[in-house]
């Protein structure tokens, strides 16, 4: 079997009004990049070149022209829209058919993770998945997310979503490894009192099987829900800072096409000049040309 990508960017994006009361908030430019660039990076640094992007009803044209079908990178990707907002869960069942009998790594469109070795994580958690594989990051408000407590050992003991008196601050970012089991346990999830499929009765199922990989990220990583204004400008101010840095572009999905092979050193420049004058573009190329080190995560 293989692996299958999911991108949700079918939020309304209401936690950012005005700026997405009439544009889609993965395309609001994180840096030197629309934000939604950042999860097809992740999704591509674990190999994966089949990706369903699943938007609202307003926003899939948006996306679409911003995206293509893939081939400019190397990889495909179709569109699927989820008409009401039922939830992270429901992306699973409306990726059913696409997925067919392969895994899936499931990831939102407004999730930004970073680190020196996030392609290694992504295509580590590819190859190994057994059940599920999902990661922990600790944060300081453990309340606003999908929570997963820990034993001594470090192993998780349970996970619960937006808990009102957590017992832990491990939050569990959107980026959501699954065997092929995941749409039957989707398929049969209840609403539950949000009116929503929640991803973390998904995850609980598999905890409770005994079917759960948990990958605790430490410091060295950033992870990022630039779905508020504070984590918005976070994101933005982090991945310029970072650029300038290291002196040079991070996450880039061209870049990470190129390394893996599955476009040329003649198409990466092509795809650099058509963005010119831009410093994006002006990467892309020095990449091509030999003039920067190449990176595929950070």
């Amino acid at each position: 079997m293989g692996m299958k990508g999911v991108v949700l960017a079918a939020g309304r994006g209401s936690r950012l009004y005005p700026m997405t009361s009439a544009l889609s908030k993965e395309v609001l430019p994180v840096y030197d990049k629309p934000m939604i660039y950042y999860s097809l990076a992740t999704v591509m640094l674990a190999g994966i070149r089949e990706i369903m992007v699943i938007a609202n009803s307003d926003n899939h044209r948006i996306l679409a022209n911003l995206l293509g079908d893939g081939s400019k990178w190397g990889i495909s990707i179709c569109f699927e829209v989820q008409r009401e907002p039922r939830g992270i869960a429901d992306a699973l069942l409306i990726a059913r058919r696409f997925a067919g009998r392969d895994k899936c790594l499931l990831t939102l469109g407004d999730n930004i993770l970073i680190g020196p070795d996030v392609g290694e994580q992504m295509s580590d958690a590819a190859r190994n998945v057994v059940g599920s594989t999902i990661f922990g990051f600790q944060v300081s408000n453990p309340e606003q997310y999908g929570i997963v407590s820990l034993d001594e050992f470090g192993s998780p003991t349970a996970i619960v979503e937006k808990p009102d008196s957590p017992d832990s601050n491990w939050a569990v970012p959107g980026i959501y490894f699954y065997d092929s089991q995941v749409f039957d346990i989707a398929a049969g999830l209840e609403p539950s009192g949000r009116g929503e499929l929640e991803i973390s009765d998904v995850n609980a199922r598999y905890l409770a099987e005994g079917r759960m990989t948990l990958h605790c990220l430490g410091k060295e990583y950033s992870w990022f829900d630039a779905g508020t204004p504070d984590r918005f400008l976070d994101a933005a101010n982090y991945i310029r800072n970072l650029t300038e840095s290291l002196g040079r572009c991070v996450m880039v999905p061209e870049e990470i096409a190129h390394s893996e092979g599955w476009i040329s050193t003649g198409h990466l420049a092509q795809l650099g000049r058509s963005m010119l004058p831009s410093s994006y573009g002006n990467h892309l190329l020095a990449v091509s040309e030999g003039k920067t080190t190449s990176s595929t995560s950070s």
